[in-house]
């Protein structure tokens, strides 16, 4: 669950109650996302453009009142921040775990399965009744141990 609440500076932020981090997602200022907002639109104006289709005006406008509510009075556009923000958080929260399991499942679990039917075992993670001990010495071996004074 997501919890809404209010920095320093009096904005809006949203904290992770399930995380036990202080990882605090900020939002954008409001005239920045009226500048953003103003190019999208701006950009959907032109495109038809590009194939020859019809202009559509009214995209003309939209960009053109956002660009100047962005810069006159941003403050006008916070509930839209705010939504938009939420709508992020809420794709966020959807998209991540399927994404992850897609990788997991897709990339992960066959290369496992492989290195498993090819007999590999990079990590060598068995247990042996029989070692003394589990070290490997390398060979040839690595470097002198003089030379590993001054690492930092």
């Amino acid at each position: 669950m997501l919890k809404i609440g209010r920095n320093r500076k009096g904005q809006s932020v949203f904290k992770n109650e399930y995380l036990d981090s202080n990882d605090i997602v900020k939002d954008s200022s409001n005239q920045t996302f009226g500048f953003v907002f103003a190019a999208f639109f701006f950009f959907l104006f032109f495109l038809p453009l590009l194939h020859e289709d019809e202009i559509h005006w009214w995209l003309l406008g939209v960009a053109v009142v956002l660009l100047i509510i962005s810069l006159t009075i941003p403050d006008l556009l916070a509930p839209f921040n705010r939504i938009w923000l939420q709508l992020g958080l809420l794709l966020h929260n959807i998209t991540t775990p399927i994404i992850m399991g897609v990788l997991f499942f897709g990339v992960v679990t066959p290369m496992a399965l492989i290195m498993r039917v090819l007999g590999k075992n990079p990590l060598a993670l068995t247990y042996n009744l029989i070692a003394d001990s589990y070290w490997i010495l390398r060979d040839p071996p690595g470097p002198v141990s003089e030379s590993m004074k001054n690492q930092f």
